[in-house]
């Protein structure tokens, strides 16, 4: 799997950079704010891994809200390591704030991304969680789906659950 390149730029350079083809993260979305990605020429690949990244970054802030402000208002949590299902900004802070107690962090281990129409994105795959609190490492699978709303992709549900241990 190819890593996008992403460039931390100021806002003038932007559009340049679009227009070049390049994935860019203004200073404001870096640190987990609200995704606001121009993804000009980008692959569907590249942009999920970018959201991804920017959704991993929210979760070393330790602050639920800052993860909870990448979802839309409505979207759908079905989370790793509870067993309620989530569908209000509230709930989805709520297990937020408990998850991030773990210091958790995230990467993807394989997936694939699919364009499901002009402003929507299907990442799945595998990930696996360290919680650097314990060392307890949690290998999982996961599904995102993005929209693109208002000028930032939101994640519209997400689906993750703990990969079934061999037997």
């Amino acid at each position: 799997m190819r890593t996008p390149k992403i460039v931390l730029i100021s806002t003038v350079s932007a559009g340049v950079l679009a227009s070049a083809g390049y994935l860019a993260v203004l200073p404001e979305t870096a640190n987990a704010a609200p995704a606001q990605l121009v993804s000009h020429g980008v692959s569907t690949q590249e942009q999920s891994a970018a959201l991804f990244d920017q959704w991993n970054a929210a979760l070393a802030t330790g602050d639920s809200k800052k993860v909870n402000a990448l979802y839309s208002s409505d979207a759908l949590l079905l989370p790793t390591v509870a067993a309620e299902m989530f569908d209000t900004s509230s709930e989805r802070t709520g297990y937020f704030t408990h998850f991030l107690e773990n210091n958790p962090s995230g990467i993807i281990t394989e997936s694939t991304s699919k364009r499901l129409g002009p402003g929507s994105i299907e990442n799945s795959g595998l990930y696996t969680f360290t919680m650097r609190k314990t060392g307890q490492v949690i290998p999982a699978r996961f599904t995102f789906i993005y929209e693109y709303q208002h000028g930032q992709w939101k994640i519209i549900a997400h689906h993750s659950s703990r990969v079934p241990e061999a037997n």
